[in-house]
């Protein structure tokens, strides 16, 4: 499959997947008396997660179709349909579990008591932190390897490293099923320690080229923008989470699903506001690189990574501002001139 074309399938699968939810969530609010009146015998926090896993159960033939027949035939993945099916499973049961979580919380918000709606906004808040630090890729989503794919190969990295003047870190490989793609982040906030790369990397990239893009990972943390990053995408949850919170009063089911759709239409929303600082920052940090190296060097290993990952070279404006945090390689290397 083409990149242009395997690229422009993941771009409207994930929008189209995005609608959907939404559309799902949104009509279970307005149906939820209907539900409780057919459910009478059920209490809140039985029917709530039933409601949320037919909803996955819905979306499943377009996920499997998206995130696993599309991958394949790309050439993208080498997990078969059976693990595949897991680990989908494994997402169906932590998205339930923390969304069940927080209808009940918001079920509960006629208990005017100070006490009790403080312990339940500290625990929405927990939730909407941990559902924050996943989609950063703060918190690994993926089966962390013990050991060293190459030990000679991380040795060789932090060789490179220290030429670039950089600390030592700890690698620490993430088997992502993806032969071909290249993948990795910091897993620390003030100074990086650890450093998260996939597992199939040094069989794509030199030992030069791993250590160009660790640096950056280093710098990024250093510079604060992961604490920028964190902060923001809290401060955003937690409004929206305050917006719900302060809905007019419901009853039953509605008083779960209405500020859950509430909540995920302002996280939507968030998408508008998110890409524009994280494409800033991360040319920044590009720019960062090339002064430590070469921008000729730079430019090589991004468009390495881009072949790598199979990801655009360029972008229509509104696509590039609204789904996508990192620019495309033409705008990378371009600023680097």
């Amino acid at each position: 499959m083409v990149a242009a074309k395997y690229q422009q399938v993941r771009l409207w699968s994930g929008i189209t997947s995005i609608t959907l939810n939404l559309a799902l969530v949104w009509a279970a609010a307005f149906l939820a008396p209907a539900m409780d009146d057919l459910f009478l015998e059920w209490p809140i926090f039985i029917l709530l997660p039933g409601v949320l896993i037919g909803a996955q159960l819905l979306l499943f033939p377009l996920d499997f179709l998206t995130g696993h027949v599309v991958e394949t035939a790309a050439g993208r993945s080498e997990q078969t349909s059976k693990a595949w099916i897991r680990d989908w499973l494994h997402g169906v049961i932590r998205y339930t579990a923390a969304l069940t979580a927080a209808g009940l919380i918001f079920a509960m918000q006629p208990l005017r008591t100070p006490i009790i709606q403080t312990v339940l906004l500290l625990l929405l808040g927990t939730i909407m932190v941990a559902t924050a630090l996943c989609l950063l890729g703060i918190l690994p989503m993926h089966q962390v390897l013990r050991r060293s794919p190459d030990s000679r190969f991380s040795a060789a990295v932090q060789q490179e490293l220290q030429s670039l003047g950089m600390p030592s870190v700890m690698l620490v490989w993430i088997d992502d099923a993806e032969p071909r793609g290249v993948n990795g982040s910091s897993v620390d906030f003030v100074k990086s320690h650890t450093v998260l790369l996939s597992a199939s990397l040094p069989k794509l990239l030199t030992p030069r080229q791993t250590a160009l893009l660790v640096a950056r990972e280093i710098h990024y943390v250093h510079r604060g923008y992961r604490w920028q990053s964190l902060l923001i995408c809290v401060a955003w949850l937690l409004i929206g989470v305050g917006i719900g919170w302060n809905l007019p009063a419901a009853e039953g089911l509605q008083s779960a699903l209405i500020p859950m759709a509430f909540v995920s239409t302002w996280c939507l929303a968030g998408l508008f506001i998110w890409p524009s600082l994280s494409r800033k920052w991360m040319l920044a940090a590009d720019r960062w690189l090339a002064s430590k190296s070469s921008p000729h060097e730079v430019r090589t290993v991004l468009q390495r990574v881009q072949e790598l990952n199979a990801t655009d070279e360029t972008l229509g404006t509104w696509t590039r501002r609204i789904f996508h945090p990192i620019p495309p390689v033409n705008d990378r290397t371009h600023s680097l001139q």
